[in-house]
């Protein structure tokens, strides 16, 4: 059951884009930083910002670019945090919100919470989130800012997520490097996700549970695995949490 399982939950997160996308190219570089439908491309030029000017730096550009789409309404929700952009003319970054409609390839990280006895800690999305809200998680998830390394954008979401201290969680085992490729709902559904998702597997010690700080999880919960297998067959679970805890769960 779990093979075939998986094999479905990977096939759905490696999907096309919903529709023709056009690569975004700077200044005549061969590689592509990210794409887009040709019609935000149009959208952009009527609105007096088309996507490459004669000249101006990455950094002022991607700024200006992200902000055009800000006003016309064609970006996930506005939040004020950067991602990295490996651009030809040098790395820089553009506003989060703005990744999926520009197709730019976007780094996340996880921590899978174990109890002492075999148990999964995981958390339950606020119902106020943009994407999968109310589903089941891993114990903590979140991107990487233009500004961190993984580690430091892990150690951020396990005390905003969950309330803890990677210090007091002990030592880290390596899990599962996945990546995702599939639409996404931004900019009325024109939006495409690519991104590289690092976790890491922690036991929690004797006693201390998880305590949300940021308002973005509603619930914490310890399931047993076969709960979790359950849970995921009748899609309770986010799609990145369901094909990573699938690959560290005990067999059945």
């Amino acid at each position: 059951m779990i093979r075939p399982m998986l094999a479905e939950l990977d096939l759905a997160a490696q999907q096309p884009p919903a529709q023709t996308r056009t690569d975004l190219l700077w200044q005549g570089a061969p590689s592509p930083f990210g794409s887009t439908p040709p019609q935000v491309l149009a959208q952009l030029a009527e609105a007096g910002q088309p996507f490459e000017p004669a000249s101006a730096a990455p950094a002022l550009h991607l700024a200006a670019l992200a902000q055009a789409l800000r006003r016309l309404e064609l970006c996930g929700r506005w939040r004020n945090e950067t991602v990295r952009v490996a651009h030809p003319a040098g790395p820089t970054c553009i506003e989060r919100g703005c990744a999926r409609v520009l197709g730019i390839p976007t780094l996340a990280v996880h921590l899978i919470g174990w109890s002492l006895d075999g148990g999964l800690w995981l958390q339950q999305r606020a119902a106020s989130k943009a994407e999968d809200p109310n589903l089941w998680d891993t114990l903590v998830g979140g991107m990487v800012s233009s500004e961190e390394r993984p580690r430091d954008a892990l150690l951020r979401e396990t005390w905003e997520e969950a309330g803890l201290q990677l210090a007091e969680l002990g030592p880290l085992r390596k899990a599962p490097t996945l990546h995702s490729s599939r639409p996404v709902a931004d900019a009325s559904g024109m939006g495409y996700l690519q991104e590289r998702l690092l976790t890491a597997q922690v036991t929690l010690p004797e006693g201390l549970r998880p305590s949300n700080q940021d308002g973005e999880v509603q619930a914490f919960a310890l399931w047993r695995p076969d709960e979790v297998r359950a849970g995921i067959a009748r899609g309770e679970f986010t799609l990145d949490a369901a094909r990573l805890l699938l690959r560290v769960l005990p067999p059945c």
